[in-house]
């Protein structure tokens, strides 16, 4: 996978017009000798907004414009250190969204990294530049169809007669449910072997976000651990989980950790209740959100990679495979 070039991503914030503020984002992104500006632009901030807003954007129903409200927000009043780290957290959030979105595009357009003999002037002077508009594609929550509850707030839905998987979440502002759609954008960016659940949207009702749905994933077993279970029980019968096929789910597992370690993304819920086997008999991690890990990583461990081991081992001892050396 290509990766962003020496010059850090700069962001510019929030432009003034004079008559209050337009919450317009601008992110400068040097990738591959290539410079890159990120926009979320207000269609009231008329020197960038109308000029790349397409017609029918709903600005205001957007997941950029709660970022840039919050944002805006924070911008005002006194000095108050608390509210700049916020506002830091927030632009950083913000910017690894924006990019992790815009990755497959830039590159589309920068393909490979800049040649040594590219002098100064053409680099940082008078670079090759592009300007991307971020527009969010939002589902309303009455176009929802619910087939069944899969679990928790976890369900099966139909949009468009598309099956799909709908996760509930509180508050996008919310730290781990940043950082999940976070995950599923770099995921969705990243060139990857590996089966994963795919982003596929992002639902809202009453201009709130309300969920994310992901592709469904076909399967027969409710999870890995279900069956197990079954077949421990006897309900399920043992050539469904022979020692070949737990050879490969093992290995399976293994390669999508590395994987997710390499982006730098961490599984934490990790448990035999976070993997499905789809119909093609492969296994399919799942649940990037965090959650509840009791009995399969430490408490002092959870969200470290000493905890990602521990959890690892647990679920190959469930296998009944070897361990996996740390």
């Amino acid at each position: 996978m290509a990766t962003l070039g020496t010059k850090p991503p700069h962001f510019m914030g929030i432009r003034d017009i004079g008559d209050g503020v337009a919450m317009t984002l601008v992110l400068i992104v040097q990738f591959n000798g290539v410079r890159f500006f990120i926009v979320a632009a207000d269609p009231d901030d008329y020197g960038v907004g109308q000029a790349l807003v397409p017609a029918g954007y709903q600005f205001n129903e957007s997941i950029e414009s709660k970022f840039l409200i919050e944002l805006a927000k924070l911008a005002w009043g006194d000095f108050d250190l608390a509210r700049v780290q916020a506002s830091e957290r927030l632009e950083r959030q913000l910017a690894s969204l924006a990019i992790d979105a815009c990755l497959p595009t830039m590159q589309h357009l920068a393909l490979s990294p800049i040649q040594a003999a590219q002098t100064l002037q053409d680099y940082y002077l008078h670079p090759q530049v592009y300007t991307l508009q971020i527009l969010t594609e939002v589902i309303k929550a009455s176009q929802v169809i619910l087939v069944r509850c899969l679990q928790g707030y976890v369900w099966r839905v139909t949009v468009d007669r598309e099956d799909l998987v709908y996760k509930s979440l509180i508050n996008v502002f919310e730290g781990h449910i940043g950082d999940e759609l976070a995950t599923y954008l770099k995921l969705r960016s990243a060139s990857i072997k590996w089966k994963v659940p795919k982003l596929k949207g992002i639902v809202q009702s009453d201009e709130r976000v309300v969920g994310i749905l992901l592709a469904y994933i076909p399967h027969k077993h409710h999870s890995l651990r279900s069956l197990l279970d079954g077949i421990e029980r006897g309900t399920i019968a043992p050539e469904e989980a022979t020692v070949s096929l737990r050879q490969k789910w093992a290995t399976q597992i293994r390669d999508t950790l590395a994987g997710l370690h390499s982006l730098g993304i961490l599984w934490s819920d990790i448990k035999t209740d976070n993997v499905l086997i789809d119909e093609d008999g492969d296994a399919v991690v799942i649940d990037f959100g965090g959650g509840d890990t009791v009995g399969w990583v430490d408490r002092d461990k959870y969200g470290t990679m000493e905890g990602e081991m521990q959890g690892l081992n647990k679920i190959m001892a469930a296998l009944g495979v070897e361990p996996t050396s740390n």
